[in-house]
Parts: C-alpha cells; structure tokens; sequence
C-alpha cells in the first residue's frame, strides 16, 4: 500500500489533528479499525443500515437500484443495532445482495471501516434514503476519470446553507475552513464515489476520525466540503440527484435523496417512495416497519 502524500494544507490540518487531538485517543490514533478486503472486483455500490428504523428505507433504495442496476451491491450493517429478519434476508438474497458486518453502530466511525474495507475499487456509497429511477451507470465511468465523485446539494454553497455552520465546528483547522466556505457548491455525503487507494480517501479518514472524537455534527459531509477543494473530482449536479426539498419538482431526477420524515410526505416524489414501498410490501408480506414514520403513515394512510 503506497503511503499518502497530500496537499500542503491537507498536510498542515492532518498534522494538527494528529499531535492535538489523536495523541489523547490512542486507540484511534495507532489500532486498525477494520481489516481490509482482499478480493477487490471492480465496482459496486454499498448502503449502510445504521439502525433497525433503517430497515424499510434500505428495502426501498435496493429494489428501486436493483431495476436499474445488475451489478454487485453491498449493505454493511451492525447486528446488534439493525437486527434482520427473516423477511429482510429472503429480500437481500433475492436481491443479490452482499452482507458486510460492521463492528460499530457509529456512523463516523462506521463510515470509516466502509472507506477501509470495501471489495471494490470503484465505490458508489448511498444513503439508505434515497430512491434510484434511472440508470446509473455512467457514474462508475466519471469515478474512474476523476478518481471521487462529490454530491451537490440543492445547488447551494456553503456560505448560503446551514453547512456553514456545520462547517464552523471545524474552525480551528484554519489551512481548510476558509477555503471550505469560499468552495462555489455545498456537498453531501449522501451520494459519494470514490476509488479504491485515491489519496482523498486517506484524508478524509483522518478528519472523520477528528470530528468523530470532537464529536461533531454532520461530520462525513463536512470533512467531504473540508477537503473538496483540494482534490480532483466529479461534482454530480443537484438536478441529476436530487433532494426531495428542491424546490423545482417538474425535474426528472436520476436519483433522488430523502431526509428525515420526506420519504412519506404528500409530495410527488414522495409517492413514488411509497409505490415502492408498497411493492416490497405485497411480495414479503409487511416487512420490517420499525420506520417510525413508515408506521405513522401506514397507521393513517396505508395498509
């Protein structure tokens, strides 16, 4: 494994986190998290299932990617913290899904065994709420070329969204913050690529170790924001993947990323949330409801 060589600012920040903040915390500073994957096949995407609330949002940006998908899909997930069912299962074989466990139910740190041990060596990560409606294959093609593939949200910069006051919390990494903020796109670690060995990986491995002793919010998508400026990558548009709170509803998005409550809303993307949902429901009969939302609107308005 080739040792990271980083830009001077990344170098300056690294450097401080480590002689401040990771010399307190020598478990993180000198142990392996994870270990890492040997058999690396080509390219894949990956979910991560935090919670067991996680579970039917899971369902649904599986079913909806594997229409759209044939290649290999990976769901890391904690045991103990998302415990599946036997429905669950019989939908991931049906699925062809592979199951990683995580050792962890952080997400920081969480995020971090994903970065050290995925089996590829180009990377599409997705958060458990998002909905997939066309192909995507093309985002395999502009990772290989740029090496890490950002997410934009809702075409925002950091100065004019509340990232920057996520971003506040990382002030005293003073060779970053202000290029962070004068950065012209906010991103999001909901949609995130990258390949196996890219020297960003390795820093943004520091900094979530960083934000996760700190413990800070919102900590993947600010170390992404952080060391955006100073790598070469993709910026997929907010129109391409877009969030559910745009604004402009009559775009035809390629993939579409939920928050919080959003996936059981009245809106129209919403519905099409739920059509799936649906869909999985009658085939695996009322699979995994802990959704606390799920269950609210399947109370009022669902089966």
């Amino acid at each position: 494994m080739n040792t990271p060589t980083y830009p001077e600012k990344i170098k300056q920040a690294i450097e401080l986190i480590n002689n401040k903040y990771l010399a307190e915390k020598p478990i993180l500073a000198t142990s392996k998290i994870t270990k890492k994957i040997s058999n690396v096949t080509d390219k894949g995407v990956s979910f991560i299932c935090f919670s067991q609330e996680f579970i039917p949002r899971t369902m649904v940006a599986i079913q909806s990617l594997r229409k759209e998908y044939k290649g290999s899909i990976s769901l890391y997930y904690h045991e103990e913290k998302a415990n599946k069912d036997s429905k669950f299962d019989l939908f991931l074989e049906d699925m062809k899904v592979n199951i990683i466990a995580l050792s962890t139910s952080d997400k920081s740190l969480s995020k971090i065994e994903v970065l050290d041990s995925s089996p590829y060596k180009y990377n599409i990560l997705l958060d458990a709420d998002t909905l997939i409606l066309k192909p995507i294959d093309i985002l395999f093609e502009k990772i290989k070329e740029n090496g890490i593939m950002l997410h934009n949200f809702m075409d925002f910069t950091p100065k004019n969204s509340e990232k920057d006051i996520h971003l506040s919390q990382f002030k005293e990494l003073t060779s970053l913050y202000p290029t962070a903020l004068d950065y012209q796109r906010a991103v999001s670690g909901g949609i995130f690529g990258f390949t196996q060995g890219n020297f960003m990986v390795d820093a943004l491995i520091e900094l979530l170790k960083f934000g996760y002793i700190s413990k800070f919010k919102n900590n993947f998508d600010c170390s992404l924001q952080l060391l955006a400026p100073h790598y070469k990558h993709y910026l997929i548009g907010a129109k391409y993947a877009m969030s559910c709170e745009y604004k402009n509803k009559r775009i035809d998005p390629v993939i579409v990323h939920f928050h919080d409550n959003q996936h059981i809303s009245s809106n129209l993307l919403s519905l099409l949330w739920k059509d799936v949902y649906h869909s999985i429901d009658e085939i695996y009969q009322s699979p995994d409801r802990s959704d606390k939302y799920l269950m609210d609107y399947l109370t009022h308005y669902g089966k």
